[in-house]
């Protein structure tokens, strides 16, 4: 979808395809991070992301015909990058499902094999358990015998035997303390098996052990993918939703959201399922970058792929710390993490624990409730400046860099402002960020910011400056006009404000806009 006539970025489109095979947080909408890669760079150009997450904008730029570096400090956002590009052999990926299906059926069978009580056949098979407060009381089950695609029943004595001591040995399966961190929902003392029935343990622990028997690698990366973004529904995170239509209460499933919080009621859903069903959302991703025939090459080193003319490249790095050359950087869009909204290598603990990689815990730009990091404010926003001062020297003079952001603290908008100015950018444009749908994290306290801000740079030769003001005459104006133009959130008034300040050298503080915004409702 195109820009409007104005230039303002298009309405948001929902997540389909590629964008659709694996969670993870802040993802940007591709054809918003699409319009802004088209309206400051040309094809040919090389494109930076430096917290690139799942691969979004480096997917998009090499669409658009642009070489592309993705960096990232999370190892699973790299991985989900490349196989958000990577083209697979699409039969060779099916055969190979199909032969772990194949062999891993007879343990699919001795964990969750039920005994249908409509045909009372033994070879029926669960697909949910629903638990309150440790007790299994509620059983689903299918049945190919008398057609049962969905039946209930009490679990049995032998239904809650498999459950919570299956008989077959569990293989390697991580065990892992997570940081504590009450704003996630992980206390003291909580390891990632803890998140895990007895039975999910052991069907998870042998289909990881298959997936790494997979000799073709590409075919072994879309696995391991579709491996990480199916085990969280496995796991006792998934929430039941009570509905009550007329006299029948009816239950439904919920899904993992973000955070390790169990819920006293919940379901156990069949490990295999999560994994079959999440392998046709990948399937599906795999198929539209095989009709694309984007002709994306990923390149061994970030020098290989500049000495040629298309291609990709992604890597575990940090953002203070670019591994990329002076200034041959054209353009850079990025949405660096936004103060304490989410801490993304602990969120990503549940998938990193089962890849052999290093994490670098004291290089992440984050400002954590988990003590024992050490990650506050005034870490967050050194961090960000270091990003700032490498961004500057990768990207060409006149170069732009697009940054998307959301915050309502005061500290946080000036590091990023005063910190981008005092590094030679100067900022040319201010576009609030429209997404289709309010995300499963959105945060909905009082005043919450409900978009993000695209705030796009140019790098020129000085530092510029930005002129700080208080609550004014001025302010309550534009607050005033945002009012009569029909805003009437919080959100649709800072928009109003930023867009026809900041532009102009001017800042007014959140706190500042945020009381006249409130004076402003006691009066109206």
């Amino acid at each position: 979808m195109a820009s409007d006539e104005r230039g303002l970025p298009p309405k948001a489109i929902s997540y389909r395809g590629v964008y659709a095979m694996h969670k993870y947080w802040s993802k940007k909408p591709p054809n918003v991070v699409s319009h802004f890669i088209n309206k400051f760079s040309k094809s040919g150009d090389l494109v930076l992301d430096s917290f690139c997450g799942s691969g979004v904008a480096i997917s998009e730029s090499v669409r658009s015909g642009r070489k592309a570096i993705g960096i990232d400090l999370n190892p699973i956002a790299i991985e989900i990058a490349r196989t958000t590009i990577n083209p697979v052999d699409i039969d060779l990926l099916k055969s190979e499902f199909d032969t772990i299906q194949s062999e891993l059926s007879p343990l699919v069978k001795e964990l969750y094999s039920t005994r249908c009580e409509v045909c009372e056949s033994d070879s029926a098979l669960t697909t949910h358990v629903i638990s309150n407060e440790g007790v299994e009381y509620e059983l689903w089950y299918s049945c190919d015998d008398c057609k049962q695609r969905k039946n209930t029943k009490p679990p049995s004595k032998n239904d809650v035997e498999k459950c919570k001591s299956p008989g077959t040995k569990k293989l390697f399966f991580p065990d892992v303390e997570l940081y504590e961190n009450k704003r996630i929902n992980a206390y003291a003392g909580m390891r990632t098996t803890d998140l895990f029935s007895p039975r999910a343990q052991v069907m998870i622990s042998h289909l990881w052990e298959r997936i790494n028997s997979v000799k073709d690698l590409s075919i072994k990366e879309a696995l391991v993918t579709c491996f990480t973004a199916a085990i969280p529904q496995a796991s006792k995170m998934v929430f039941v939703i009570n509905q009550r239509k007329g006299k029948a209460p009816r239950k439904e499933v919920g899904s993992w959201v973000i955070g390790y919080w169990t819920p006293k009621e919940h379901f156990e859903v069949n490990a295999w399922n999560c994994f079959s069903n999440r392998f046709k959302r990948v399937l599906k991703g795999k198929e539209e970058i095989a009709n694309l025939e984007m002709g994306a090459t990923e390149k061994d080193s970030i020098l290989g792929l500049i000495s040629s003319d298309t291609g990709y490249h992604a890597c575990v790095a940090s953002a203070t710390n670019l591994p990329i050359e002076d200034e041959i950087v054209d353009y850079i869009f990025t949405d660096p993490p936004h103060g304490n909204r989410q801490p993304y290598l602990e969120l990503s603990l549940i998938w990193n624990s089962w890849l052999d990689r290093d994490i670098e815990w004291d290089e992440e730009i984050v400002e954590s409730e988990a003590k024992i990091r050490g990650k506050d404010a005034e870490d967050y926003n050194k961090g960000l400046r270091k990003f700032y001062s490498e961004a500057r020297r990768v990207l060409r003079n006149r170069g732009k860099m697009t940054l998307c952001f959301n915050s309502l603290n005061d500290e946080a908008w000036k590091s990023l402002m005063f910190g981008c100015l005092e590094n030679g950018f100067q900022l040319i444009e201010v576009s609030p960020l429209s997404y289709s749908a309010t995300s499963v994290v959105q945060d909905n306290r009082k005043n919450a910011l409900k978009t993000d801000f695209a705030l796009t740079f140019e790098k020129t030769g000085g530092s510029h400056t930005l002129e700080q003001r208080s609550k004014d005459s001025e302010l309550e104006e534009l607050i005033l006009q945002s009012h009569e133009k029909g805003d009437s959130q919080f959100y649709q008034t800072l928009n109003h404000v930023f867009s026809l300040t900041l532009p102009n050298g001017i800042y007014y503080p959140i706190s500042a806009i945020m009381s006249s915004y409130n004076s402003s409702m006691t009066v109206l």
